[in-house]
Order: structure tokens, then C-alpha cells, then sequence
């Protein structure tokens, strides 16, 4: 599966609604980031990333939007974009973990969280 790790956060709504026929950098960005949800999420078919906005990606943004209770248009509105946009946010910051977010103890065997 073919998809750009490296959109460290979302991009804002293009301002325009997406839907079959669009074509450009922002349905690739679309697609890259529902690639990344549909690795989590049972039910979300990945897309090839090809910056086309065809039946395949429709079908994939109404099974995003059926799973997160938004209106299953299969039209990215702006709704729909910042919601898969914060999906996408959270996974990604998930991947990307950054060495000072290390909690600062090493935890060895026989260790545990209960005191006592």
C-alpha cells in the first residue's frame, strides 16, 4: 500500500467539496490519508493514491463517513475533511513518536503499575 507518511499533521479544507471527477494534489492528499485510516480501520478499503478522484475513492469516503456517523454522501465537504483529516492527524502522531515523548522510566521484568 502506497501512501505519504511524511503529512505530519492535516491540511487545511481545500475550500472546494471533492467528489468523483476531482483531480489534483488535494484528492491525492485525500487519498493518502485515508490509506493510513483504512490500516486501522476494519471496513475502509484503501485507494491507489493517483490523484484522481474516481468511483473507487467515492465508495471509500462513504464507508469513512458510514463508520465515523457523518452523512454518507460520498462527497468530501468540509466536514468530512477535517474529520478524516483528524483521524489521519491522530494515527499519524501515533507512528511518528517522538523521542522526548518517552515517559522517562525503563521498564523491566517483575515490574508493575500497582503499589503495594
Amino acid at each position: 500500500l502506497d501512501f505519504n507518511l511524511s503529512l505530519s499533521g492535516y491540511e487545511k479544507f481545500p475550500g472546494t467539496n471533492l467528489s468523483v471527477g476531482s483531480r489534483g494534489e488535494d484528492v491525492r492528499t485525500l487519498q493518502d490519508y485515508l490509506n493510513l485510516i483504512a490500516i486501522t480501520y476494519r471496513g475502509i478499503t484503501p485507494v491507489p493514491p493517483t490523484g484522481v478522484f474516481a468511483e473507487q475513492t467515492r465508495r471509500t469516503v462513504t464507508e469513512y463517513q458510514r463508520r465515523f456517523s457523518l452523512p454518507q454522501t460520498g462527497v468530501v465537504d468540509e466536514q468530512t475533511w477535517n474529520s478524516i483529516g483528524r483521524t489521519y492527524s491522530d494515527l499519524i502522531s501515533e507512528i511518528n513518536v517522538a523521542e522526548e515523548q518517552f515517559g522517562g522510566n525503563m521498564l523491566r521484568e517483575g515490574d508493575s503499575d500497582f503499589s503495594g
